[in-house]
């Protein structure tokens, strides 16, 4: 598609020459809708590479440690681990921690998994750089005694295109041994509680 023009022509007539003095109304047409595809053209090549870096994006959040504080926990009890993590950027994040109760080494049999938290953080949390900090989860009291294991699957949303495809980043499993509750703890759970 030739319209008889070339770039040099286009800024010649636009800016030294002027409209005016320059040609007819064809050219200045011709020069106008150049200059707008160039300008579309540069648009979306700027939209491709705004979206690529998106995409492309490093994790907000890398796990640097973590420590595993209460290795035998009771049904009821709260696990505590200790983190260090290194925040990169704040962005809206979602986390999900899953326990997996009741895993035998018989073959057929499978852990009973479930969701034990769910945090939703609108603006990130904590402070950019290295974070150290001891997070509690509590253990459900039908929790099954015996090995266990908590999964941490974190979700981050920092820019338009990772509000549809977050970034996910699941942490080491932390493995740890449940306790039956005692007595005095399964009754004390059970007492009814006043609402003032």
């Amino acid at each position: 598609m030739d319209f008889g023009l070339s770039l040099k022509q286009v800024y010649r007539l636009f800016f030294r020459e002027g409209v005016k003095m320059g040609g007819s109304f064809m050219s200045f047409v011709k020069a106008a809708f150049l200059m707008v595809l160039f300008s579309a053209m540069g648009l979306y090549v700027f939209a491709i590479l705004i979206s690529f870096y998106w995409w492309l994006s490093p994790l907000p959040v890398e796990v640097v440690s973590q420590k595993l504080l209460t290795p035998n926990i009771r049904a009821g009890g709260k696990l505590q681990i200790e983190y260090t993590v290194k925040r990169n950027a704040l962005c809206p994040a979602t986390i999900q921690k899953f326990l997996y109760e009741g895993e035998t080494k018989d073959k057929g049999s499978s852990p009973r998994r479930r969701i034990v938290e769910q945090i939703y953080l609108l603006a990130g949390g904590g402070v950019l750089g290295l974070d150290n900090y001891i997070r509690e989860t509590k253990i459900p009291d039908d929790a099954i005694p015996g090995p266990a294991r908590i999964t941490v699957l974190s979700s981050y949303m920092c820019n338009p295109i990772r509000s549809f495809w977050p970034l996910t980043s699941p942490a080491e499993d932390i493995f740890f041994n449940i306790l039956p509750a005692t007595a005095n703890e399964s009754k004390r759970d059970k007492l009814p509680v006043e609402n003032f």
